[in-house]
């Protein structure tokens, strides 16, 4: 007699385990010096969008197969910003990558996240968003974000910190990071 394995939570409910279902994504802390202070651009989603319509999040979106995360992240920037840098621009900081705990019935997001001082002569433009806004790093973590974003607010307010009052630097030491492969 053959025994059956048990199923899954993941399985009985539909929702996908973290371990299997990762979507890679990356984000892009757009930033500029204000009257001696840092302000991050931050984009609201649209109202009829399938997920988290009219919330605020950091621009950015999933790698496409074949890309590095700053590929896409350029990608992301110039079709949601109209902001343009290259990928192999020295401007780009990688802050890290950041997997948080799964939305419920949903894949795990794992975020690859870069900060990008505004380039000179730039001038974003809300193209995949309902609305953009600058605002004070320091007030970041006030505003309400998804569940998934807690960690990458908490980064980009630490990291972005650094530059407060200096000139423009890197934050970490330059990584080679993974091109999205399926």
């Amino acid at each position: 007699m053959t025994r059956k394995r048990p199923v899954t939570h993941s399985e009985r409910s539909g929702i996908p385990s973290a371990a299997t279902n990762l979507v890679d994504v990356a984000l892009i802390a757009v930033f500029r010096r204000f009257r001696e202070r840092i302000e991050v651009l931050i984009a609201r989603r649209r109202s009829d969008a399938d997920v988290l319509a009219g919330q605020w999040e950091i621009p950015g979106g999933k790698i496409e197969k074949g890309e590095s995360p700053v590929q896409a992240a350029a990608r992301e920037l110039l079709e949601e910003l109209h902001i343009e840098c290259d990928s192999d621009s020295p401007a780009w900081i990688p802050l890290g990558m950041i997997t948080p705990p799964p939305p419920l019935g949903r894949p795990a997001p794992r975020f690859f996240l870069f900060a990008l001082e505004l380039p000179a002569g730039a001038a974003p433009r809300a193209l995949a968003s309902e609305a953009i806004e600058w605002v004070d790093r320091s007030a970041l973590a006030k505003l309400p974000w998804p569940q998934t974003n807690q960690e990458v607010i908490t980064a980009i307010t630490r990291e972005l910190g650094k530059q407060d009052g200096g000139p423009a630097k890197r934050l970490s030491p330059p990584r080679t990071l993974p091109t999205h492969q399926e």
